[in-house]
């Protein structure tokens, strides 16, 4: 059997790698979609791991912090030296349509993952003494992990992480106003009181029995976070996007909503309606009331919505409703899902 080689692209590697380096947003644009272990040539994903790392760290990303940190790691020999990178300074690309070069490179891999479980799925058709269901679910726990492309958060040192909170620290300490800058405000006294406010890292889960106004309440706060002049996107399974736009107006409106649902409304509230409009289209709320969506797709539109315009807060609603994307019991996929919405 003559053997072939596996799918890839290298120009697309290499388009990858390069626009990362002359365009400092490059990396934000592909951080969601690829990882270093999508790439087929090893050099290429030791350059995008190191610089990966300078991503994370808040450091500029080119060719001669690439070059350090390749160094301090000894990989400098594992990409050849010094030529491949001057070969890529020497190479003729820009950083346009950088996201559908990432994609290229990660529907080969994907490509490469499938052909790995599909021979493993294989092998396991010639196990004639084990049981068919026992096969079955190997099978398609081979087929399950060639969809899992979540990168996995690594051990950080506490010195890297004191560095950049003595750096915020000492901003805030120098200018205090920048304090308030980070915070979110839900203008619900308790709430501020008891979470000292919300910050960008923050992750709250509203919590109460069904029928409890859980809705209501996110969305009333979603609409003081939008007077704020932060950009708010909600993700909802539950209701339209017509339906959730007709509660923010009759919180706008000071109203029942029950009373536009029934068009019971008094002429005085009707009259108020238009300031409730007018209230509501100068906040950037985004609506997202997609079908099935799941934590990916989530994640893929949060940063998109976050380069294009700006993302400040975050409301799903709810994570129970969300598409069981990861072959879990329901406890350990929304515990899934908590940790992937922190990251």
């Amino acid at each position: 059997m003559i053997s072939k080689i596996p799918p890839h692209s290298i120009d697309a590697e290499r388009w990858v790698i390069w626009s990362i380096l002359i365009d400092k947003d490059g990396m934000v644009q592909v951080t969601g979609l690829i990882v270093p272990w999508d790439f087929y040539e090893p050099a290429n994903a030791i350059i995008f791991q190191a610089m990966l790392d300078l991503f994370m760290k808040n450091r500029p990303i080119d060719l001669l912090t690439v070059k350090e940190i390749l160094e301090s790691r000894s990989e400098l020999e594992k990409i050849w030296g010094n030529l491949y990178l001057i070969e890529l300074t020497n190479s003729v690309f820009t950083s346009a349509n950088i996201y559908q070069y990432a994609q290229i490179v990660k529907n080969k891999s994907v490509l490469r993952k499938l052909i790995k479980a599909w021979n493993d799925i294989t092998l396991l058709g010639y196990d004639e003494e084990a049981e068919i269901n026992k096969l079955l679910e190997k099978s398609e726990q081979s087929l399950f992990s060639v969809t899992q492309t979540f990168i996995q958060n690594k051990l950080v040192h506490i010195k890297d992480i004191l560095n950049l909170r003595y750096e915020e620290f000492a901003e805030i300490h120098s200018n205090p106003d920048s304090a308030d800058a980070s915070k979110i405000k839900t203008w619900f006294k308790n709430i501020d009181w008891k979470l000292w406010w919300m910050r960008r890292w923050d992750m709250v889960i509203l919590a109460a029995r069904p029928s409890m106004w859980k809705t209501a309440l996110a969305l009333n706060i979603a609409q003081w976070v939008g007077d704020q002049g932060k950009n708010v996107a909600i993700f909802s399974l539950e209701m339209s996007k017509e339906q959730l736009t007709d509660r923010l107006i009759c919180s706008a409106m000071w109203v029942d909503s029950w009373k536009l649902q029934k068009w019971l409304l008094e002429d005085e509230e009707f009259m108020r309606m238009w300031d409730a409009l007018e209230r509501l289209s100068k906040t950037s709320i985004f609506i997202d009331d997609s079908a099935g969506w799941n934590l990916l797709e989530v994640k893929s539109k949060a940063r998109r919505l976050k380069m294009e315009s700006g993302l400040d807060f975050i409301i799903i609603d709810y994570l129970q409703l969300m598409t069981n994307w990861n072959n879990l019991n329901r406890v350990q996929e929304v515990s899934e899902i908590s940790r992937w919405i922190k990251s």
